[in-house]
């Protein structure tokens, strides 16, 4: 006697919790067994959607039924065991060895070329609704996108309030996440230990559980908490009308210890240049050791030119860049007349920067506006306009955002005086500061450090270039002043 197995189906864990699906699935199969006098020894539940590949337990069900004789199957319908072409070929494959399959909603005859046929059919009208739903089901998503909503669960630190509407921070778990991208950006914490940190701090998931390392790591790189979406498995980026939850400067910072252009700093061995140096030779950091009282910089790849050299020998460039970038005491005199000047005239100034940061942000707008057009003439391709209009997005978020905070709480004066005051102390602060406040010098200083045979060479950052080669006269300061206030804002 042949023993048949029976399939049902539901596309979600919630139907098949919540709904009737499957117990009117299998009501419909018992009947028209019953009426067929088969009998039913085994049943197959599955609840995932049919549109791909890969489900579980019919793929089980497929495998089980190639390697027995004298078995059949019963589904409820075409489109319950199948909502793609290759699924429905492996059934066909199945009939075509002889087995039975049955659908009891549909008053079909397999064994007959038409009968297959009217199958094949249904099969194609299941498989064409899956892709009318697909199209669809984007169209919406990108409907929402471009009006700045996102249309997916809210990501931790957020809270839903129902479709059409922007997410909002959440109270509890918004002020954990900012403490995250904080925590991670001061570079003391690897995101294993970061990890830990915040669990402590009372950091969970909806479930209750820690957020692991791999989870951190998806969040420190979403730019959906400066303000910006950005969909998974896709390179578009779309201002969002949400509240951001951390500034952009912050997410920047973020982003450059992750791709390691600022490292961990563990708390065994901070040497002071540890991964600040790289061998012109083979683009790798030097490393630091320390041998017979005194710390060596030297290439770990083999047959490298470069030399082991001494810490020392860094300690001298450093400070003679210092040296020039330090205000003497002859310039403290001419630098009180031109603060007391640039005092006078500071709203007029910070009207001037606002100008230029409005200018900036309309440029950067009409770059936008470009770009685009240049997509839709097809003068780019997909992946140029994916990238161009993403770097632009984050332009014009850290454009707009230096901008409301020279509308509100920034004060020009005291920040370029600020500014002043760090560069008056910043020799005494290099010899006397902790590994993390020298290094912290160091990287404000150096655009980078490279090192060929036993030649040390480095480039100043724009700024401290321009403030070495500054004339050191009334005038010279008068004409470095412009670049001291566009320096403190960008900050």
């Amino acid at each position: 006697m042949k023993s048949y197995y029976a399939y049902i189906r539901v596309s979600t864990t919630r139907q098949g919790e919540e709904g009737v699906s499957l117990q009117e699935q299998k009501r419909a199969i018992l009947e028209y067994a019953s009426r067929r006098g088969i009998t039913i020894t085994e049943w197959f539940e599955e609840q995932v959607s049919a549109a791909k590949r890969g489900r579980p337990v019919f793929t089980r069900l497929v495998s089980m039924l190639k390697s027995k004789k004298n078995v059949g199957l019963i589904i409820h319908k075409i489109d319950r065991g199948s909502r793609n072409l290759r699924d429905w070929a492996d059934l066909g494959e199945l009939m075509d060895r002889g087995i039975e399959v049955h659908f009891a909603h549909e008053s079909i005859d397999l064994l007959t070329r038409s009968g297959r046929l009217s199958a094949d059919i249904l099969a194609v009208v299941a498989s064409d609704y899956i892709r009318n739903l697909r199209e669809e089901t984007l169209k919406g998503i990108n409907g929402r996108l471009r009006q700045g909503l996102f249309p997916f669960s809210a990501p931790i630190g957020y809270a839903n309030h129902g479709g059409g509407k922007a997410k909002t921070i959440d109270p509890m778990r918004g002020a954990l996440i900012r403490q995250a991208f904080e925590l991670y950006a001061s570079r003391e914490y690897s995101l294993r230990k970061l990890e830990n940190e915040l669990f402590s701090r009372g950091l969970r998931t909806r479930t209750g559980k820690k957020v692991d390392a791999g989870h951190l790591a998806l969040i420190l790189r979403n730019p959906f908490y400066m303000g910006l979406m950005r969909i998974r498995g896709r390179k578009e980026t779309f201002p969002g009308v949400h509240v951001p939850l951390i500034p952009a400067s912050l997410y920047n910072d973020v982003q450059l210890v992750l791709s390691g252009k600022r490292t961990y700093l563990k708390q065994q061995n901070r040497f002071r240049f540890r991964l600040l140096i790289r061998c012109e030779h083979c683009k790798l950091y030097l490393y630091a050791e320390r041998q017979k009282g005194h710390v060596y910089y030297r290439c770990h790849r083999r047959f490298c030119p470069i030399t082991c050299i001494r810490e020392e020998r860094f300690e001298d460039v450093v400070l003679d860049a210092l040296k020039k970038i330090n205000i003497s005491p002859e310039e403290e005199q001419i630098l009180k007349q031109v603060l007391q000047e640039f005092s006078r005239n500071r709203h007029e100034i910070a009207g001037t920067l606002r100008r230029e940061l409005e200018n900036e942000l309309a440029r950067v707008q009409e770059f936008i506006k470009t770009i685009l057009q240049k997509f839709l003439d097809t003068s780019i391709s997909k992946e140029t306009f994916d990238e161009g209009h993403t770097t632009l997005l984050m332009q014009r978020s850290t454009c707009a955002e230096r901008l409301a905070r020279l509308s509100t709480e920034y004060d020009v004066y005291q920040e370029a005086q600020d500014l002043i005051n760090s560069l008056r102390s910043v020799c005494e602060r290099y010899c006397t500061g902790s590994p993390e406040q020298i290094r912290g010098i160091v990287e404000e200083m150096f655009q980078t450090i490279t090192t060929s045979g036993s030649t040390i060479h480095f480039d100043l950052t724009p700024f401290m270039h321009q403030l070495a080669a500054r004339e050191k006269t009334i005038e010279g300061w008068q004409r470095l002043f412009p670049i001291i206030v566009k320096e403190t804002s960008s900050r």
